[in-house]
């Protein structure tokens, strides 16, 4: 009798660790991987207007959701510490609210964390994740302290050939050489690569998550030869038709945002750079004028920068077409969930830094630094209006992909549910079964600003709730509430626009709508008070 209750037990003990086994195999925890780009226009994408040839990335939407109403912070640094802490950066030490510029400052916008605000592979790593980084960092502190343990850094942003300042697993790497063919985002691709490669060969059992940030289109204008080619003379009928084309064909894909505002011909660059325009010559323009009025040697100069900024999309197109590619080899694409998006609008700078700018050099090589400034910039961040920097929304509306085929609600449609780079970490935790908030309870951290989007995989309700969005950068500031958005340029009155019918910001509705204004006023100031309250 104690004989057959001992098989009983094992009996029973081997079924509970078989189906234990088999549910664990059947549902692991998803492969995650963020893609970000630095200073990527809303419209650059094909899927949203543009006619740079991305094929890899639009299929990602195919097999996905293609979210309209997504926002960054406006800057690079802020929005990568939002991302990967799911905090407005103003709260943790990585922005500052001034009413003045941030060059006129005397507070810096880079100072460190607080130790609670721990970045998403921290969380991630309790269940047992790998978690691997390659790019464009800018973020206080180091990759490998801060969860990631395996990283390719590109400290260099002034050379996307031959950078002088890189490290691996945070230790210094050589100097690129002049023979060593290396382009930022061809190489941050590789790396990126090599650690899934090692992952499947020794950890296939774990789940990873790839943080793949690449540093392109960011200045300075630099693309493989035969990338730009492959745009030769495709931008010769200039930013005014461009612009308008794109926002044609935003129309025939069903992206109406509102009345496309026209070109600010009197706003250019967001800071003044005296010694660039000297250098760059009469060819370069302070501001976006009307292309009819233009010489045609500056037509020509104009032209030639918007096809290197196109090559530029195009190969991060191609390089991730070969981690999409890697997955399917794999055979893990569908247990991956993709997050593709930019860190900012496109931006209308024009500035000369890293080795200088020979002109003697073809454009687009090593050797020349171009910008793409405020006439290409309005035409990248179609139909919005501004650039990178302010938050109007073509500095901080970001196309944004969600995907993952099999656990996708209606794959190939769009969403409008509004979210925040501040979303991304509490979505990616409430995937994975771990409750944003009660995480935070039981941590006895400050609760997260974002909050989780995932709810939107399967429900395609424009659920806006009465949550709000909040924007301050330089001296910018915005609030997003309901329909209505309150948006002030630095040291201007308030604006305000209902987004829901004039997302292109072209109806001011401030001297109609007082009692408004007074109300998202009360709640831009009660969430700016909130946030320097907690350090």
């Amino acid at each position: 009798m104690e004989n057959k209750k001992v098989l009983v037990l094992a009996v029973g003990f081997i079924i509970c660790i078989t189906l234990y086994l088999i549910y664990s195999s059947n549902n692991k925890s998803p492969n995650i991987i963020i893609i970000l780009t630095d200073d990527l226009g809303f419209s650059d994408i094909g899927v949203y207007g543009g006619e740079i040839q991305t094929p890899n990335i639009d299929n990602l939407a195919k097999n996905g959701l293609q979210y309209l109403n997504f926002y960054n912070t406006g800057r690079c640094w802020p929005t990568r510490a939002a991302l990967l802490s799911g905090h407005y950066p103003h709260k943790i030490n990585r922005d500052i609210i001034v009413e003045k510029s941030i060059l006129e400052s005397k507070q810096t916008p880079f100072s460190s964390r607080p130790k609670w605000a721990e970045l998403l592979p921290m969380y991630l790593n309790e269940l047992e994740y790998k978690s691997f980084f390659s790019g464009k960092w800018h973020i206080d502190g180091k990759p490998t302290n801060n969860g990631f343990s395996k990283s390719y850094r590109l400290i260099d942003h002034d050379r996307h050939f031959d950078p002088m300042h890189h490290s691996e697993h945070g230790l210094p790497l050589p100097i690129i050489q002049d023979d060593q063919d290396y382009y930022s985002t061809t190489d941050i691709t590789n790396h990126a690569i090599n650690y899934i490669n090692e992952h499947q060969n020794n950890y296939k059992s774990k789940p990873f998550f790839l943080y793949l940030a690449y540093t392109a289109p960011h200045f300075p204008l630099q693309a493989y030869d035969e990338d730009i080619k492959f745009y030769k003379d495709k931008y010769s009928d200039g930013w005014d038709k461009i612009r308008k084309d794109r926002y044609k064909r935003q129309n025939f894909l069903g992206l109406k945002f509102g009345d496309l505002p026209s070109i600010d011909r009197k706003q250019g660059a967001p800071y003044y750079d005296k010694d660039a325009y000297s250098l760059l010559g009469s060819s370069e323009l302070e501001l976006p004028l009307n292309w009819q009025e233009l010489s045609i040697k500056q037509r020509k100069f104009q032209s030639k920068k918007m096809e290197i900024h196109a090559a530029m999309v195009h190969r991060i197109d191609l390089e991730i077409g070969k981690v999409i590619n890697l997955l399917k080899k794999q055979n893990i694409l569908d247990d991956t969930l993709v997050i593709f998006m930019s860190d900012n609008g496109a931006s209308a700078e024009i500035m000369i830094r890293g080795d200088g700018h020979d002109p003697l050099n073809e454009p687009g090589s090593k050797g020349t630094y171009l910008s793409l400034g405020p006439g290409w910039s309005a035409v990248s961040n179609t139909p919005f209006r501004k650039h990178k920097t302010w938050v109007h929304e073509g500095g901080i509306a970001t196309p944004m992909i969600i995907s993952w085929k099999n656990n996708i609600k209606d794959i190939g449609t769009t969403r409008n549910q509004r979210g925040h780079v501040i979303d991304i970490l509490p979505t990616i935790l409430d995937i994975i079964g771990i409750d944003p908030i009660k995480v935070q309870e039981r941590l006895g951290r400050p609760a997260f600003d974002g909050k989780s989007i995932k709810y939107s995989f399967k429900d395609k309700t424009n659920n806006k709730t009465n949550r709000s969005l909040w924007f301050h950068h330089d001296g910018h500031k915005a609030l997003i509430k309901n329909n209505y958005k309150l948006v002030s340029e630095r040291n201007n009155d308030w604006e305000l626009y209902n987004i829901d019918t004039d997302r292109t910001e072209t109806k001011n509705l401030a001297n109609k709508k007082l009692w408004i204004i007074e109300d998202l006023i009360e709640e831009y100031d009660k969430i700016k008070n909130n946030i320097l309250y907690i350090k």
